[in-house]
């Protein structure tokens, strides 16, 4: 079709067309890029074309004229279809010791309130505890969901804060406070990063050791399963020379990769490690 007026019948619409009423007849449009962000490419994908199995609509941005096009293409705006979903590289045998610990905090004062640390070490192919018997079973599956764990949606952090923390520091200025409370975390005049919702801290047998801080629920997470149940994190690591060397490579790497993101993970995963007292202890 040469007429612009077929562009909702085959689905061609251009999504990004703000003079285009409804969302019926929008198309999928894909934009390629080089290194130095010229455009190589850019179609709109519409719909498959009825009785041709592998043709679908496809048209220019800007033009008039709707083709049929063989192609299998149909890409996903999903982030996680982009991305390895698995977030932390952790595997659970490697595990050392896991520190939960639970409190709250008031944002506009910065203090914290019910205050609670439940620490549990691995050794000898048991789980222990200072404060008394530990629950195996809810322990191994804590355990297998950081081993597992999945990344579901992310948002950017500001670009200086995430150059801040791939250098290994974090510098508190309005766009990171700013930025830090939209997704449920603070920075405290001492450098500490706290989350609404607590955090717990992860030590590996490599000498790493994960913070990961629970933020806000993520209402609009693209994948939530559960209305409003998917949950931010803000997740660092730090090594520890004194028990294993090799960790600090590993560190530098790890903090490079989730500087530049709030990560969003399910809500059963976010049930499986944000664990009470007397969900972990006997």
């Amino acid at each position: 079709s040469n007429f612009a007026g077929d562009h909702a019948k085959y689905g061609v619409i251009d999504p990004l067309d703000q003079k285009a009423s409804g969302l019926q007849g929008r198309g999928k449009r894909v934009t390629l890029r080089d290194a130095h962000k010229g455009v190589l490419a850019d179609f709109i994908l519409g719909k498959p074309v009825e009785g041709k199995p592998g043709w679908r609509y496809v048209r220019v941005p800007g033009g008039k004229r709707t083709y049929a096009v063989k192609t299998d293409a149909d890409p996903s705006a999903r982030f996680a279809d982009w991305v390895n979903s698995g977030l932390l590289r952790m595997p659970s045998a490697s595990i050392r010791g896991i520190t939960i610990a639970s409190y709250s905090f008031d944002p506009l004062t910065g203090s914290l309130a019910q205050a609670d640390s439940v620490p549990i070490t691995h050794e000898n192919g048991q789980w222990k505890s200072p404060a008394g018997a530990v629950r195996e079973d809810a322990v191994k599956r804590l355990a297998a969901t950081l081993d597992g764990l999945k990344i579901v949606d992310a948002r950017p952090k500001p670009p200086d804060m995430a150059r801040d923390l791939r250098a290994g520091r974090m510098q508190l200025s309005m766009e990171t406070a700013l930025a830090l409370r939209r997704f449920g975390f603070l920075l405290t005049q001492t450098g500490r990063i706290l989350a609404t919702d607590g955090e717990m801290t992860v030590d590996m047998a490599n000498g790493v050791a994960y913070q990961i801080r629970f933020g806000d629920v993520a209402a609009a997470a693209a994948d939530a399963k559960a209305a409003g149940g998917d949950r931010y994190l803000f997740v660092t690591t730090t090594w520890d020379a004194a028990r294993a060397g090799a960790g600090e490579n590993a560190s530098r790497s790890l903090n490079a990769r989730f500087a530049d993101w709030f990560y969003v993970i399910a809500n059963a995963d976010y049930r499986n490690l944000r664990l009470t007292k007397d969900q972990l202890l006997r």
